[in-house]
């Protein structure tokens, strides 16, 4: 983190606020120009600084040096959520894999059933093939 991000982030911090850099010195016990200083970075921030900008803002000071709250997992419950979230995943997997093999013993009995259709409509055509020639070969009958 260097100090023109921190400087950035006190003023951004200051102006959501919507605090003039009078206001905000007043607040935190400094003159407007030692504060302007900060902003302005001439003024090397210590940690009495920070945390009293901070508790101004009502933020923490990791908030305020970082631009962002930082997150820590554990206490935060996203290692519990983790958890649930890769259970959930592995069900989820495992129902899809379970889904696949029940289609895909479906796909056979239907591939089954169409090669046996397949085979039906073939006899018909060779019963209809066989009555055509018959019907051709067979002599007509002379009238008397």
């Amino acid at each position: 983190m260097d100090n023109d991000s921190v400087k950035k982030n006190i003023t951004k911090v200051r102006k959501n606020l919507k605090f003039t850099q009078q206001e905000m010195a007043d607040r935190i016990g400094l003159s407007r120009i030692a504060y302007r200083n900060i902003e302005n970075g001439r003024t090397k921030l210590i940690s009495d600084n920070i945390g009293k900008i901070a508790s101004v803002a009502d933020i923490s000071k990791e908030e305020l040096v970082l631009g962002y709250l930082p997150v820590d997992a554990e206490s935060s419950g996203l290692a519990e959520t983790k958890v649930v979230y890769e259970n959930r995943i592995k069900s989820l997997c495992d129902e899809y894999e379970s889904r696949i093999a029940d289609l895909e013993t479906k796909l056979e009995v239907d591939k089954k059933m169409c090669r046996a259709y397949e085979d039906l409509i073939k006899a018909k055509d060779e019963i209809i093939n066989m009555l055509n020639s018959r019907i051709l070969t067979v002599p007509k009958e002379k009238s008397e």
